[in-house]
């Protein structure tokens, strides 16, 4: 550690603790933003659905529960899940890339994707680049 021997001690004590609340916050907010995600889908696909606070919070719930349950009592399938998910995820995102680039009516060149560049920022080209 770059910390002085006296507070050696202290600092790391200090440091695991705020990881710890780090991965309680992470995971607390993963949850509620698939909890939102569900009640927002249910009101696109059904007009007449209004959501409320309540329903949230019980949705929140149950994911927490879910991912808790397959934590306790499947921990040897994690992986597996983990692998479902990612595959799911670039699927999904390779389905909505080619369905994007399917249904645009205008597509630009390769030249003007790749090559051209056009700086509206107002800083200069190598700021620009290196923010991008």
């Amino acid at each position: 550690m770059v910390a002085h021997r006296r507070w050696r001690a202290l600092i790391a004590f200090v440091t695991g603790w705020m990881s710890v609340f780090a991965w309680l916050f992470t995971t607390a907010s993963a949850c509620i933003f698939c909890a939102q995600v569900c009640v927002n889908l249910a009101s696109f696909f059904n007009a007449d659905y209004i959501s409320t606070q309540w329903q949230v919070y019980l949705i929140y719930v149950a994911v927490v529960a879910a991912c808790t349950s397959i934590t306790i009592f499947l921990p040897k399938q994690i992986p597996i899940v983990e692998t479902v998910f990612f595959i799911a995820s670039v699927s999904g995102f390779v389905v909505f890339f080619i369905t994007v680039l399917a249904v645009s009516e205008t597509k630009q060149s390769a030249k003007t994707v790749f090559v051209d560049w056009v700086n509206l920022t107002g800083w200069d080209d190598g700021m620009v680049s290196l923010q991008f």
